[in-house]
Formats: C-alpha cells, sequence, structure tokens
C-alpha cells in the first residue's frame, strides 16, 4: 500500500551557485562521504549534487516528515550504482524515529530525471503489507 508520494524539483544553477560560494561546507550539509565521492567521479558533479538533494527532500516529503525535525540530510544514504539502480539506506537512529510515525514505512521507490536547467525527483514511500522485499534497513555509522 503506498502511504506517501513526494516530489521535488531542484534548479541546478541554485546548486551551482552555492557550491561556488561555499565550496565543500555546502555539500557536507546534505551529503554523506560516499554521495560526495560518486557525485566527483560523474561527468557533471554539480548536477549530481542536485539529485542527491532532490532525491532527499523527496524522500522526505514521500515519508511525510520533511527534512529537519524527525528526519535529517545524513540519515539518508543514497548508493548511486547507475541512473536506474539507487539503494536508499535510512541510518538506525533515523529509523527508528521513521518506526514511530510510520510502522510499515519500509520500501522506497525513487524516479529522478536529470533535463537541465532542473532535476526532478520522485519518491514513493509503500508501507510492509505489500511490500516483497525491505529495502530500507538499519546501517551502521562508519
Amino acid at each position: 500500500m503506498i502511504i506517501g508520494i513526494g516530489q521535488d524539483i531542484c534548479l541546478i544553477s541554485r546548486i551551482a551557485a552555492s557550491v561556488e560560494r561555499f565550496g565543500r561546507a555546502f555539500t557536507e550539509q546534505f551529503c554523506r562521504p560516499e554521495e560526495v565521492a560518486w557525485a566527483e567521479r560523474t561527468a557533471y558533479p554539480i548536477a549530481a549534487y542536485a539529485r542527491i538533494l532532490s532525491a532527499k527532500e523527496a524522500i522526505g516529503k514521500a515519508l511525510g516528515v520533511g527534512m529537519g525535525e524527525i528526519l535529517f540530510w545524513d540519515d539518508i544514504e543514497l548508493n548511486i550504482a547507475s541512473a536506474l539502480r539507487t539503494k536508499i539506506a535510512i541510518h538506525d537512529d533515523a529509523l527508528g524515529r521513521l518506526h514511530n510515525l510510520r510502522p510499515g514505512a519500509l520500501r522506497i521507490h525513487l524516479s529522478w530525471s536529470l533535463r537541465p536547467p532542473l532535476v526532478s525527483t520522485l519518491a514513493v514511500a509503500e508501507s510492509r503489507e505489500l511490500a516483497a522485499n525491505i529495502s530500507l534497513a538499519p546501517v551502521s555509522p562508519g
């Protein structure tokens, strides 16, 4: 059963302006080290950072909590193997906080589109009752 849908649209030029102004301090606010490494390996790192930010915003919306009170940027980890395969991990403390609000939210589907000047992301949160596989799993830090 679908319990939430989240969408985010990110203007790539806004990310570029923030990276130019604040440098790595900006990207480290919403990226985990593995995500920074992935973004820097891509042909267009600014667009990759926009994808990461947009995905995390959409996930927060799909879970019905947004970002900043229950769920924080570093609580979500995106393991981006390709444009079609992204694994999402919610880290330990946040997973507990989310299960208090959304006890069945165990799977998130993510779709994004990179069409400069925009990145658009859609996230769908699915409850345990109809989820075949659990894709939100605790991840140990480090």
